[in-house]
């Protein structure tokens, strides 16, 4: 592989590993000196191993369409300059984003994470696509920034999932997501709109303190427990669309 990666800088190429299987631990930086990569194709790797590209930049497109994260995954405080594909890959373990930036189209569309996952401190700047993805573990956003679309759809949170004091600067869409452990949202700021249809909270979800600047839609399918509102603060003029089809918990706006 070294021979490989050696060819590639001096002639200043691209990284192709598509179907490339990772034997053991790797560290692009430490173990291969790669900090940067053009573009990069992982597309249905196989690591089969811990694999680290903490603080790599990726200044192409970067491809992990399928690709299988066996062990843990590091990519925190990395930046991604073009677009980011990793529709249909599956983490195993722990995943690490955070601190990164992406700066282009996000898609982890069908995506599985099977272990705690975390995006804290993360910057989208690009429409962020997690659609079906399926977190199995605890899921962080905390402090994260949406610069534009983040598409949350049909999305299923088995554990415990943290999207507080992340901003939304547009649209936010939730629609027919179903949170089963608890769902945190306290000091989240909505600046434009956001959709809650007909999603479904199994565990209590916390909006304390949380801001809508934009229209609200809470056309929620049940609540198994409590939900609540306290100190949320509605835009004057702003539309609040509020209903709930099942609700087994408490509603608190106080």
């Amino acid at each position: 592989m070294k021979e490989y990666v050696e060819k590639i800088k001096k002639e200043d190429g691209d990284y192709n590993f598509k179907k490339f299987i990772f034997v053991g631990n790797i560290d692009f930086r430490k173990d291969l000196s790669i900090t940067i990569f053009k573009k990069a194709n992982f597309g249905r790797a196989t690591f089969e191993g811990n694999a680290f590209f903490e603080g790599a930049t990726f200044e192409g497109n970067a491809y992990f369409r399928k690709t299988t994260f066996e062990g843990y995954i590091n990519f925190s405080e990395a930046t991604f300059q073009g677009d980011i594909d990793f529709r249909g890959a599956t983490f195993k373990e722990d995943a690490d984003f955070s601190r990164t930036i992406f700066k282009g189209r996000i898609d982890f569309l069908k995506t599985t994470f099977q272990g705690d996952t975390s995006f804290i401190e993360a910057i989208f700047d690009g429409n962020a696509y997690f659609d079906i993805a399926i977190f199995r573990g605890v899921v962080g956003f905390c402090n994260a920034t949406f610069k534009v679309f983040a598409y949350f759809k049909r999305v299923t949170f088995e554990g415990i999932s943290s999207f507080r004091r992340a901003t939304f600067k547009i649209d936010a869409d939730f629609n027919r997501t179903v949170f089963e452990g608890n769902a945190y949202f306290d000091s989240a700021i909505f600046q434009r709109n956001v959709d809650f249809l007909k999603v479904t909270f199994q565990g209590d979800a916390d909006f304390t303190w949380a801001t809508f600047e934009g229209d609200t839609c809470f056309e929620v399918k049940s609540f198994e427990k409590d939900i609540n509102f306290a100190k949320a603060n509605l835009f004057p003029g702003k539309e609040l669309n509020f209903k709930v089809e099942n609700n087994k918990g408490d509603i608190s706006f106080e």
